[in-house]
């Protein structure tokens, strides 16, 4: 990762980042201007799983592709892409729990990274900024709620499956 400048002396502004749309207040951009902006290579990682750090990352040009860990320490495969003016971490600032994803760039990426104690402060200091992060994290509820019905679903699509033998059409008894 490479320190490239601030988010102050950026040309990005901070009406471009969805945790920040329709947020009027200028002590927002006050907090922003000394956040560091990285440039991350193709490839490289930004975390992994089980790292210490609560931060908030904004991508602000490219993309990340985010890895969430289940709790054996096996991912699941699942892949979520975050674009620019998307935000990953939240959580990690929230909670103040250690990270369960790993994050990594899927091109040369761009990010602006939010500290947990700058953060709160932009919470403490506008309410703007509070309800577009609720308004994240219930979006985020819902796709997951969503997902697990999917899975669900086609877990009993496969018990209903192995209800009958295939060779002869029999119906197992339940156990």
């Amino acid at each position: 990762m490479e320190h490239l400048k601030t988010f102050g002396s950026s040309e990005y502004t901070v009406g471009d980042l969805q945790l920040f749309r329709d947020v009027k207040d200028q002590n927002v951009s006050g907090v922003l201007a000394d956040c560091p902006v990285v440039r991350v290579a193709s490839g490289e990682p930004v975390t992994d799983a089980k790292s210490m750090g609560a931060r908030l990352y904004i991508v602000l040009r490219g993309a990340l592709g985010v890895t969430v860990e289940a709790p054996g320490g096996m991912a699941d495969g699942t892949l979520t892409k975050v674009l620019p003016g998307e935000c990953v971490g939240e959580l990690s600032v929230l909670d103040e729990e250690v990270s369960t994803s790993s994050m990594s760039a899927l091109q040369e990426t761009e990010l602006l990274v939010i500290e947990a104690e700058q953060l709160w402060k932009l919470i403490d200091e506008s309410n703007g900024v509070a309800r577009n992060l609720l308004r994240l994290l219930s979006f985020r509820i819902r796709a997951a709620n969503v997902q697990i019905r999917r899975r669900q679903k086609v877990g009993e699509f496969y018990r209903q499956l192995s209800m009958v033998d295939g060779l002869t059409e029999l119906v197992a008894e339940k156990a």
